[in-house]
C-alpha cells in the first residue's frame, strides 16, 4: 500500500493496518490515569513509523489522537516523486491536510526546498508560499530544518 493510499484511508480502516500498544503512563488526568491503559501507541510497520498519545483519559480518544499524528508523520517523513497534484488544503483540522502535507513536501523536496519555485509550480508567489508553510508551525520547523541541511 503507498504512502497516499495509506493517507486517504478512513480512521477504522488504518485502524485495521496498524499495530496498537496500549500502556499505562503518568501525568494529568489523576488517578484513572495511573490504574487503567489509557496512553495508545501506533505502529506501522510498513514504514517503521510510530506515533503515541496520552492526553486524554479516554483510550478512545488517545486511540484516535495518536492515528491523527500516525497520519501527520507519514506524511512529514515519506518522500514519494511529485506527481503535479497539490490540493491546497491549509486547515490542519481537515482530514485530507495530511494528504496535503505530503504532496506539498514532495513538491518541496523536488525543488530542493525553494519557495519560489515551489510557488511556481502552484501558481503562488514565494511570499504565499512560506505563509501557507507558517500557519503550520511544525511544519514550517520542518521545512526550515530540511532547507539548512540542503545548504550544508
Amino acid at each position: 500500500m503507498t504512502r497516499d493510499e495509506i493517507l486517504t484511508l478512513s480512521e477504522e480502516e488504518l485502524g485495521q493496518i496498524v499495530e496498537f500498544d496500549f500502556f499505562k503512563r503518568s501525568g494529568n488526568g489523576g488517578q484513572k490515569r495511573n490504574k487503567t491503559s489509557s496512553a495508545v501507541r501506533v505502529t506501522l510497520k510498513q514504514f517503521e513509523i510510530s506515533a503515541e498519545d496520552c492526553t486524554e483519559r479516554s483510550q478512545k480518544l488517545n486511540r484516535s489522537k495518536a492515528l491523527q499524528k500516525l497520519r501527520r508523520k507519514l506524511a512529514m517523513n515519506v518522500r514519494e516523486t511529485f506527481t503535479d497534484e497539490v490540493l491546497i488544503i491549509a486547515a490542519p483540522s481537515n482530514s485530507k491536510y495530511p494528504l496535503f502535507l505530503a504532496h506539498l513536501l514532495d513538491l518541496l523536496a523536488e525543488v530542493n526546498y525553494s519557495f519560489k519555485d515551489c510557488g511556481l509550480k502552484l501558481g503562488l508567489s514565494s511570499s504565499q508560499v512560506e505563509k501557507l508553510l507558517r500557519k503550520d508551525p511544525a511544519l514550517w520547523q520542518f521545512v526550515q530544518q530540511k532547507k539548512l541541511s540542503e545548504t550544508l
